[in-house]
């Protein structure tokens, strides 16, 4: 279907013509094929910025691309879910009295 959108009309922004929950699925499908700048334009593309699973897959492709800063950030918001994550982001920054709070936190 969106490749005949695009066919027909090339200009057609595609990422406009999904839902939120296929952004998100795109998004995994390129972060599993290693394309880590698609993957956030595809998540950039969302509406809802809000959920969880955007933000630990918005993180994760931050993290890819050696943001940690950035990672950080998003993984935070989404706690509960990626202590690990942050453990490591932590660790990356050099912050590693936070590194070993969330590590402590896994326990």
């Amino acid at each position: 279907r969106l490749l005949l959108l695009a066919h027909i009309s090339p200009d057609l922004d595609i990422a406009a013509a999904l839902d939120d929950d296929e952004l998100l699925l795109r998004a995994k499908l390129a972060h599993y094929a290693g394309d880590y700048t698609r993957c956030a334009a595809l998540l950039d593309s969302a509406a809802d910025r809000t959920s969880p699973d955007w933000n630990i897959l918005r993180g994760d492709a931050y993290f890819a691309l050696e943001e940690y800063a950035q990672a950080r950030t998003h993984y935070l918001n989404a706690e509960d879910r990626c202590l690990r994550q942050l453990e490591t982001c932590c660790e990356k920054l050099g912050d590693y009295k936070m590194a070993y709070y969330y590590a402590c936190k896994q326990r």
